[in-house]
């Protein structure tokens, strides 16, 4: 991983849930950082930024230059890119920030006074086919077309030639160019003109010259103080050194000469050579601006098209908006008519129903008046025949004591009459006991008397349950020899079962009236 890769890779961890789609943000700021040129002098940093509802938010900022091309010289001008929280449904904040040395063009018609760049690219911003790539290299075309910075006057100096400008950030240096005018954009300069070649060897000639003449001048003279004491030898060879002096000195001429012309030529190749430098550096120039006037007309067409082609979209848009809001309204007002119809046709029934439940409960109530009026004659023709009946009841109460009192006498002379049969069956049952004792049989049936009819009853009772028992004992032995079929010992047992049941239900009638007569 780069060291680039690695500090966006830090500043993204710093701004974690800051926007809303991290992966388009991040894509973006990689492919202006890793995927383009305009973008390599670019570095991500986390910052705030003063907002114009005067809240601050940290958000990532790319700080750094971008290139122009201004006079087929490229420069590269300091900006800040503000993503906000809001990116990609928000456009980007580019400012440009000029070094100390610089200042910011004044009624330039892309940036203010303040840095901020205003641009229709940013103003018509769409987040699903715009991208940071696309506005750094419109950036740079438009401030290639009208740079937004100059840089400022500094103040002459007579004994030091000026220092090259202090640019705080080597990316934001504008390489081998000298301080530009002030109120003027960032240009380079002029071509300083060739300096020239010949001027040096004229002056080697002339001190050659200067010397053979000197040279010549001092012989002469030495020859002439010496002509009176030399002979005619010394003459010769006075006249031989003269003419090997000249011989050296033409040969130092011819050879100044032919290297005047040697430099001649070269500076001749040389200047050619810079010409045709010169005419490739122009034609590359010119081939760059006409790339690039391509590109930028190729991007506005672009631009064009695509503001027309959204144009066009909007329109349909909004005409099928308009539409929908039309069918809407239509549906709505089918809605609300159908609606009212139901809603009165509820109300109509509603109102037939309550009518109708109103005029049945008036009915009702009519009928029950009647009623309760018949009734209230009935209850008072009852008070009348209760009150007759209870005088009636009153004189038959007096006759029923007067029966009570005749049948209390009746009854005293009946159990009078029954103490006496008594007697006589005690004093018969002794003579018949006193027989069996003799005869040594007793009967069964004297060896119970019942006193009284229940008592009877509760006797015969008891003696039917005990033989239905034993009844049912020796079936189940008829049974269990075999002299019986399971069938009809079944169904003896449950007739006997029943009458069974009904003696002992009997028997406990018996016996709680007996106890509630105690």
């Amino acid at each position: 991983m780069s060291t680039q890769e690695a500090l966006i890779s830090i500043v993204f961890n710093r701004l974690s849930g800051v926007y809303r789609d991290p992966s388009r943000v991040m894509r973006d700021a990689e492919d202006l950082l890793f995927s383009s040129d305009l973008g390599s002098q670019l570095h991500p940093r986390a910052e705030p930024l003063m907002l114009n509802d005067g809240t601050s938010s940290l958000m990532l900022m790319l700080q750094g230059t971008i290139p122009m091309t201004y006079r087929d010289v490229t420069y590269h001008i300091p900006i800040d890119m503000y993503l906000p929280p809001h990116y990609p449904a928000r456009p980007p904040i580019v400012f440009v920030r000029p070094v100390p040395t610089m200042s910011i063009k004044a009624n330039h018609k892309n940036v203010g006074q303040d840095g901020m760049v205003y641009m229709s690219y940013l103003h018509s911003w769409n987040p699903d086919s715009y991208d940071l790539t696309e506005l750094a290299s419109l950036m740079s075309i438009m401030f290639g077309e009208e740079p937004p910075c100059y840089a400022r006057a500094r103040p002459p100096s007579s004994s030091l030639p000026p220092p090259p400008p202090p640019y705080p950030r080597p990316d934001c240096m504008f390489s081998s160019v000298p301080p530009p005018t002030p109120h003027h954009p960032i240009c380079p300069p002029p071509p300083s003109p060739p300096r020239p070649f010949s001027s040096g060897y004229s002056s080697i000639l002339s001190t050659l010259a200067g010397a053979v003449t000197s040279t010549a001048t001092s012989t002469a003279a030495v020859a002439r103080l010496q002509v009176a004491d030399r002979t005619k030898t010394v003459e010769e060879a006075r006249l031989k050194e003269i003419e090997r002096e000249v011989a050296e000195a033409n040969l130092a001429v011819e050879a100044a000469r032919r290297a005047e012309e040697q430099e001649k030529a070269e500076a001749k190749r040389r200047t050619e050579e810079q010409k045709k430098a010169e005419a490739k550096r122009r034609a590359e120039a010119e081939e760059r601006a006409r790339l690039a006037e391509e590109r930028r007309r190729r991007i506005e067409l672009e631009r064009l098209a695509e503001e027309r082609r959204r144009r066009i979209e909007q329109e349909e848009a909004a005409r099928e908006a308009e539409r929908v809001r039309l069918a809407e309204e239509a549906r709505l007002r089918r809605e609300r008519a159908d609606a009212i119809a139901v809603a009165t046709s509820a109300a109509r029934s509603a109102m037939k129903d309550l009518f109708d439940r109103a005029r049945g409960e008036l009915r009702v109530e009519l009928r029950d008046q009647k009623r309760l009026e018949a009734g209230r004659e009935r209850i008072d023709a009852l008070v009348r025949e209760g009150e007759e009946r209870k005088a009636r009841l009153v004189s038959e109460n007096e006759q029923l004591d007067e029966s009570i009192r005749a049948l209390n006498l009746w009854l005293k002379a009946v159990d009078d009459e029954r103490r006496r049969q008594q007697q006589d069956a005690d004093a018969t049952e002794g003579k018949q006991c006193q027989n069996e004792d003799e005869g040594g049989i007793v009967k069964a049936d004297l060896i119970a008397i019942p006193a009284d009819t229940h008592s009877a009853q509760m006797l015969a009772l008891s003696t039917e349950s005990a033989a239905i028992d034993d009844c049912v004992y020796f079936l189940d032995m008829a049974l269990v020899r075999g002299s019986l079929t399971l069938e009809v010992f079944l169904k003896e047992v449950r007739r006997l079962s029943k009458r069974q049941f009904l003696a002992k239900a009997h028997l406990i009638k018996i016996e709680k009236m007996l106890a509630s007569e105690r």
